[in-house]
């Protein structure tokens, strides 16, 4: 039959699409050559397409043109051009089955046409059988409470249906119905077409005072009981809006929240929130709870709330340029600036991702965060400017199982390879505070819905960053930097079964406990370096633990900005190197499958974070060296967090040999220059075989390196004087006094090329920017400028 075709191509893929276990390499694409048969995996079992007989009318149904619901399934894992088959011939895409299928509405006509596609292993119609999910679970339910999933968009036939039946409760919701059903009843619900699964409404409920207690905030032992929950913080959230847009009806659950009238949309004058997702992630983030007895808190409804409106229509964002977004947030007096939004299927560092770093860059005590998105579950997914390097990145781990990612959160790595996304907790199912506004469907009363995704993970993380921001000001008396408070809550967080830096969780599932109050006996310490490393810096710190427990030592620096025309972003290159007491050296972010740090030959140059976890900590005392393996903008500030059992950062003490003193470079001269060149040499008195290279100034300022005892440098200025010095600078990167002085004035540009001018061989003139070199005496004429006549000129410098 036409839809039992068996693909016989090999398939050529960049980025595939696979649900394989974690422990068989989560994500990752299968062998291409002698693969079995697809199987498709449903809750109510394993089938395979071709072995049975759901297909033998499908043939005589081609003629009929209702649409229905069918499994596609492909030979082999699904690539955009799969998806643009289903479009083509006029297939509506739904849920993704495993393996490689999807579950679409076309009618058979179409289904008929589709099967003779040469990738396409099986088009087969949706069973009721596959629907029944009635029978799978029978504890933690509520009685004769159905969960119906619909295909999106048929909410309202599903409906019809339940009250042509008289269902006792139907609350319709988008992509599914709660309803209360009689045995009777179920039958009918699975026949109907447009049904793609019902099962029983579970007891438990993932909301934010769930993922309040996940995070350990809101446990009995958590922080807020340590009076940790966001208090003298202000936080900005950027999203569509806030409630009504109005002071006097807005939701109680900001009651006394707002550090200030929230900052209309310039486009429309207006911060009201029709689309309903602004009003959510604030209430996330640090609504108080008034309308539900503070079930419903946010994270840190100690914290104050700065909006900002950059809702623009529909599900559109319009933030303008970030670094004014952020910039009027910060002069407002925010810390902290949540984003639960981004450009989808743009995966690329581009220029809003440089944007964000070169605000967070030049602002090292401001803290950013972004979703993920919602484009799971391919490799290298996370969206910009969710990408950038010096943000908090948050993925969304399921409800039913907050150990599971869930299937829309966007996977890392980065384009580029850098490990993304940072953190995780729950984001599906949240309920938060509804708009007033909005169309949102409310749960489980008018002040409430229930929203998931990235977006509804993020703010859980915004709030728990201002709660640690709280902790470092009032516990510790310092006023951290944003990358102390990123290396925080990575020090703290849990592996959920995924390994460190995942594509899945990155460093893995917020614990703010672990973070900030630690217990039987760990402890934590940090530095908060704001000088910074320069290229051949390093600087140690003596780490003391003792036995029993693992030692996290997390390393974290807000990097310049990464140009976007580059194919690797990381630019301040720091190297985080772990020394033990038995002298074994662990170098940052090499991991044994995931789990425990491991001896590498090569340091990490692609991530601006860095892990040294060590299991089985053994008692003594570590030394912690921090290098500035190449650092070519500024200096680079780092913060350094270690957790461990009665660890401690008990002072500074590299681990290595005395500097060698060197002497300053002697007898400095100018030996040529042109109008934009200066040429320099000098001797040495310090010997040859040290690796010594030589840093030339400007004034203060470094102009080049060289590893030999002359340089020349360019770009200059005509007519400029210049005042140069050299430093000699041995491996260790100790450099020498500087030498004397030597000062040279440049000459003016050369004069530009003109017609009907008698010219001599050697003579130099510019044209447009360059400069030539007469080879052929002449007088030149009008249209023999130098480009156009190369037997007479000679470019020699652009």
């Amino acid at each position: 039959m036409k839809n039992k075709k068996v693909l016989s191509l090999v398939m050529s893929l960049a980025m595939a699409l696979s649900l394989m276990s974690p422990a068989a390499g989560a994500y990752e694409s299968p062998p291409l050559g002698g693969q079995p048969d697809p199987v498709l995996h449903l809750r109510t079992g394993s089938v395979n397409l071709h072995e049975g007989s759901w297909n033998d009318g499908l043939m005589q149904e081609e003629g009929e043109a209702e649409r229905q619901l069918f499994v596609v399934q492909f030979n082999d894992v699904i690539t955009e051009s799969s998806k643009q088959l289903l479009l083509q011939n006029g297939a509506e895409i739904g849920d993704y089955l495993p393996d490689f299928a999807y579950l679409v509405r076309m009618n058979p006509q179409q289904a008929g046409s589709l099967a003779a596609h040469e990738l396409i292993y099986s088009v087969t119609p949706y069973q009721a059988e596959w629907k029944d999910g009635t029978i799978l679970s029978s504890q933690h339910i509520q009685p004769d409470t159905y969960i119906i999933s619909v295909f999106r968009g048929s909410e309202s036939s599903v409906a019809e249906l339940l009250q042509q039946q008289a269902a006792e409760s139907a609350i319709v919701h988008e992509g599914y119905i709660e309803a209360v059903l009689s045995d009777e009843q179920i039958p009918q619900v699975l026949r109907h077409p447009d049904v793609t699964f019902v099962e029983p409404k579970p007891k438990e409920e993932v909301y934010n005072d769930f993922v309040t207690n996940q995070i350990g905030a809101s446990t009995p032992t958590g922080v807020w009981s340590r009076g940790l929950t966001g208090k003298g913080q202000v936080v900005s959230v950027a999203d569509s809006g806030l409630d009504s847009g109005n002071l006097s009806t807005l939701h109680k659950d900001f009651e006394g929240q707002l550090h200030a009238t929230p900052a209309p949309n310039p486009s429309t004058g207006t911060w009201s929130d029709t689309n309903g997702h602004g009003t959510h992630v604030a209430g996330t983030v640090l609504g108080n709870g008034a309308m539900s007895d503070g079930k419903y808190r946010g994270t840190a409804h100690g914290a104050k709330l700065l909006f900002q409106a950059i809702g623009c229509g529909g599900d559109s964002i319009c933030p303008g340029d970030v670094r004014e977004l952020f910039g009027t947030a910060k002069q407002q007096g925010a810390s902290i600036h949540t984003n639960s939004w981004g450009a989808r299927f743009n995966y690329s560092y581009n220029a809003n991702s440089s944007r964000v770093d070169e605000y967070t860059f030049g602002n090292k005590d401001f803290t950013v965060l972004f979703a993920a998105g919602n484009d799971g579950s391919s490799n290298n997914t996370v969206s910009s400017p969710g990408n950038a390097k010096n943000t908090i990145t948050v993925g969304n781990l399921l409800k039913s199982n907050p150990n599971q990612i869930a299937p829309t959160s966007s996977r890392g790595y980065a384009i580029d390879g850098r490990i993304k996304p940072d953190l995780v907790v729950t984001g599906s199912n949240i309920i938060s505070t509804r708009s007033s506004a909005s169309s949102r469907q409310p749960n489980p009363n008018q002040y409430y819905t229930s929203l998931s995704g990235t977006s509804m993970a993020t703010p859980a993380v915004a709030g728990s960053a201002a709660i640690v921001r709280q902790f470092y000001i009032d516990k510790k008396n310092v006023t951290p930097s944003s990358a102390l408070i990123k290396a925080t809550l990575i020090n703290g967080a849990d592996d959920v079964g995924y390994g460190w830096m995942s594509r899945e969780t990155g460093w893995g599932r917020v614990n703010l406990v672990n973070s900030l109050s630690p217990t039987d006996g760990r402890q934590g310490d940090f530095v908060d370096n704001k000088t910074g490393l320069k290229t051949g810096d390093s600087t140690s710190y003596r780490v003391k633990t003792s036995a029993g427990k693992p030692l996290k030592i997390s390393l974290v620096w807000s990097d310049y900005q990464g140009a976007v025309q580059a194919g690797k972003q990381l630019v301040n290159d720091l190297d985080l190197e772990v020394k033990t007491p038995n002298g074994e050296v662990f170098k940052g972010n090499c991991f044994v499958q995931n789990t425990a740090s491991s001896t590498c030959s090569n340091y990490d140059h692609v991530n601006n974070v860095e892990n040294v976890y060590v299991s089985t900590a053994a008692t003594g005392e570590y030394t912690v060296t921090i290098k500035g393996y190449n650092v070519p903008q500024a200096s680079q500030p780092f913060a350094l967090v270690v957790s461990g059992n009665e660890a401690k950062i008990v002072g500074e003490g590299p681990d290595e040999p005395a500097p060698v003193e060197l002497k300053a470079p002697e007898q400095l001269t100018v030996t040529a220059l042109t109008y934009n060149t200066v040429s320099l040499s000098w001797t040495d008195l310090n010997g040859t075989g040290q690796g010594i290279k030589y840093e030339v100034y400007n004034q203060e300022e470094k102009v080049g390196t060289s590893g030999t005892t002359n340089y020349t440098v360019t770009g200059l200025i005509p007519e400029q004087t210049y005042t140069f010095t050299v430093k000699a600078v041995s491996e260790q990167g100790k450099a020498s006094p500087p030498s004397q002085s030597v000062t040279a004035k440049l000459p003016a540009e050369f004069e530009p090329w003109e017609a009907r001018y008698a010219y001599k061989l050697n003579d130099l003139v510019s044209y447009q920017g360059s400069i030539y070199k007469c080879i052929t005496a002449h007088t030149s004429l009008v249209s023999w400028e130098p480009p156009n006549v190369p037997a007479l000129w000679s470019r020699v410098q652009q």
